[in-house]
């Protein structure tokens, strides 16, 4: 799978948790608990489960920017604001439950994978690249929180329609800067 960098050999999963691995520092303790096969079907089903949410969570965010937002302004023009609103409150569950399932599988992930037990971890190429894609999944799950406890209720309380528009422009900026 292209998104894997390396997997796990199966025949040297066995090995591992029949001993027969290169040294016994290298046996992880879930292929003790699980077994290799149990093991790798729970890393499967999460690694399935984390990119579900992945693609809800993103491909949301490009279907309300892209086609969403856009079709509305062409139809509703200055009634499109309505509209996004009740995409926006509909969007905002699957988004949370997409961020929630990500962060339980992501946790699941890092506890089965075998590249979370090495004690040379910063000199795996595989752990460098993802501290960076979780600092920028990490900003992007701060943009989401804010829009939505700080920013949107602010706008709703605000009575200025000017200052009402500028609050919705710096809104749909931060998501526009967000969106990987």
């Amino acid at each position: 799978m292209w998104l894997r960098l390396r997997s796990p050999n199966r025949n040297q999963i066995a090995r591992e948790c029949s001993g027969e691995g290169e040294s016994s520092r290298s046996i992880h303790p879930l292929n003790l608990l699980l077994g290799g096969r149990m093991k790798e079907m729970f890393l499967a089903i999460f690694t399935w489960l984390h990119l579900i949410a992945t693609v809800l969570w993103i491909g949301g965010i490009a279907f309300i920017l892209f086609i969403a937002l856009p079709s509305a302004k062409q139809i509703m023009g200055s009634d499109a604001g309505k509209l996004m609103g009740v995409i926006s409150k509909r969007f905002t569950l699957v988004a949370n439950c997409s961020i929630a399932l990500l962060v339980l599988t992501g946790a699941a992930m890092a506890v089965l994978n075998n590249r979370f037990s090495s004690s040379a971890i910063l000199e795996n190429n595989w752990f460098i690249i993802l501290v960076v894609k979780h600092i920028l999944v990490f900003t992007m799950i701060v943009i989401h929180f804010y829009r939505g406890w700080i920013l949107s209720p602010r706008i709703m309380r605000t009575e200025s329609w000017q200052r009402q528009a500028s609050m919705q422009r710096l809104s749909m900026n931060l998501v526009k800067g967000s969106c990987p």
